[in-house]
């Protein structure tokens, strides 16, 4: 009878952990792992490069006008990757221009990114135009912060909103660089 007991107690085992088995094939997306590869190196790169500085562009509020944020981008994975949309916000303090609403999360739509691996440029005046502030109105400190949205040809979505150690930590051995800053200084 315990011989019987223990036989049945052992099917009951194998049955439960054949049931349970993690079957990566038949998940309807692709495992958190095989997110959006991205990141940005600004160009020329900050020295020296520390991580207080690794994404800020420092520029003086006189020359506003006259200046740009260039860097590079980079992906394992640009194959699977069907944009990068680009969206820009004024800072100043804890408000930032335009409002941070539902309709309106990343700031305002400033450019799209297609093609990976090249080299971006965007002037400190178009930024000034697309938030509506005016150059005059420019102070030391106030920041402007590109958020980087990247939309995979599977229609998933990677912003800094989602994408956490898990998902964003690649093989380049850098984090999903979301975001990169022109901070005003006088």
């Amino acid at each position: 009878m315990k011989k019987i007991i223990n036989i049945c107690l052992f099917s009951l085992v194998i049955v439960f952990a054949g049931a349970c088995s993690y079957q990566t094939d038949k998940l309807p997306y692709p495992i958190f792992e095989q997110g959006a590869h991205f990141i940005t190196t600004l160009v020329p790169e900050p020295n020296p490069l520390t991580a207080a500085n690794v994404a800020t562009l420092r520029v003086s509020v006189a020359s506003a006008s006259s200046s740009s944020l260039s860097f590079k981008t980079q992906s394992l994975n640009a194959d699977q990757i069907e944009k990068i949309d680009v969206f820009v916000a004024h800072r100043r303090g804890a408000v930032s221009t335009p409002a941070i609403s539902p309709t309106a999360p990343h700031g305002v739509l400033f450019k799209t990114i297609t093609s990976l691996g090249g080299t971006e440029s965007y002037s400190v005046s178009e930024m000034i135009s697309m938030t509506k502030i005016a150059a005059t109105d420019l102070r030391a400190n106030d920041l402007f912060a590109l958020k980087f949205v990247a939309t995979m040809k599977d229609g998933r979505v990677f912003s800094a909103d989602n994408s956490g150690p898990g998902i964003n930590v690649n093989p380049i051995g850098t984090t999903f660089r979301t975001f990169l800053f022109v901070n005003m200084t006088n």
